[in-house]
């Protein structure tokens, strides 16, 4: 076993298994953020692709954020979020973090290409659901340039963390509050940018 399988959650079908703890909790700390290389057990990340290679999207517009399409209807999302939606992993993010309670996760497949106004401008998630924790994890099988996630501290714009997904079933995890916001950057070429993104709710 790796030690990456013994520092970040590895997400299966029927199974969770979970890290200790105190050293998930440090590695938070640092950034507001945690990065699960392989989170995604392997059949389970093939088969999710899968239905991603067979989706259909639609464009979508963000008001003052930016662009992109999302996967109409939801397939692959729904099986992301059938992984996602267990009450041990929802008491295992809440210890590691502190954003609790979490009762509850939503979310969808998006993708972006290099094209004019495909990206999200700096914003917080923050839209009175309860919204704890954002998730992404890496859906795609296509190299691309750009395509940056940062996220900064507020008020004083210190930088948290710079993330670019380019390893599939990679999962980010990030705190979502007012103290905090990110953005993507849009892509150069290559693509598209295919992730599942959501959200752990309470």
């Amino acid at each position: 076993m790796t030690s990456t399988a013994l520092t970040t959650p590895r997400l299966g079908p029927f199974e969770t298994v979970l890290p200790p703890i105190d050293a998930a909790r440090a590695a938070f700390a640092i950034s507001r953020s945690q990065v699960w290389p392989d989170a995604l057990d392997r059949r389970l990340l093939t088969s999710i692709m899968g239905l991603c290679e067979r989706a259909v999207f639609a464009s979508n517009t963000v008001e003052g954020l930016g662009h992109r399409e999302i996967e109409r209807p939801p397939l692959a999302g729904t099986a992301v979020l059938l992984m996602l939606r267990r009450p041990l992993l929802y008491r295992w993010l809440e210890a590691v973090t502190g954003c609790a309670p979490i009762t509850d996760v939503e979310g969808r497949v998006v993708r972006t290409w290099p094209r004019p106004g495909d990206e999200l401008a700096w914003h917080d998630d923050l839209n009175g659901k309860g919204r704890r924790l954002g998730i992404t994890i890496g859906l795609g099988s296509n190299a691309y340039e750009g395509g940056l996630f940062e996220m900064r501290a507020r008020p004083g714009k210190e930088p948290l963390i710079q993330f670019r997904h380019d390893a599939a079933g990679t999962a980010l995890v990030f705190e979502v509050s007012s103290r905090c916001e990110h953005r993507v950057h849009p892509l150069v070429a290559g693509g598209p940018r295919q992730v599942f993104t959501g959200w752990f709710l309470g």
